[in-house]
């Protein structure tokens, strides 16, 4: 149900199979993975699981240390939104945080998350419930029997 870096690490798995045989692309050919950023974590991390399908990859600006919540990147991307040089000011700084502290506090009721479902077209449709948190990601299955180190 929901996305994680393993989910994101089998569907290129399963797209390097399903491209070698549906663009008869030859079993000798090398695949690289390239990413920067979170991507370029993946791109390494697809080199490591399965590096009988991923012959290289070229990561840039990659986080290597893994954190639960990475606090130094949200402010950074946070200080981006004050600089002029890329369209934004002190004042979108405090009306995004303000934004977000809104839908925090709206998480938090049920009479929240129904504010939420009709004020997002995306989630229209969808009862409250479901942005109510989960204990965990759901078990994977496996990649079409494709294991780490396959």
């Amino acid at each position: 149900r929901w996305l994680s870096s393993r989910q994101a690490l089998a569907d290129l798995a399963t797209f390097q199979r399903h491209a070698t045989s549906a663009f008869g692309i030859s079993a000798a050919s090398k695949w690289v993975t390239f990413g920067g950023s979170y991507p370029g974590m993946l791109a390494s991390f697809a080199r490591i699981k399965y590096p009988r399908l991923f012959f290289a990859s070229a990561s840039s600006s990659a986080p290597v240390q893994a954190k639960l919540d990475m606090t130094e990147y949200n402010d950074l991307v946070a200080d981006a939104y004050a600089l002029p040089s890329v369209g934004g000011s002190p004042a979108c700084k405090a009306a995004i945080a303000r934004g977000h502290a809104e839908v925090g506090r709206r998480f938090s009721s049920a009479s929240g998350r129904a504010s939420l479902v009709a004020l997002f077209s995306e989630l229209r449709g969808r009862q409250p419930s479901w942005l109510e948190s989960e204990p965990g990601p759901a078990p994977l299955s496996p990649v079409d029997g494709l294991t780490a180190h396959s």
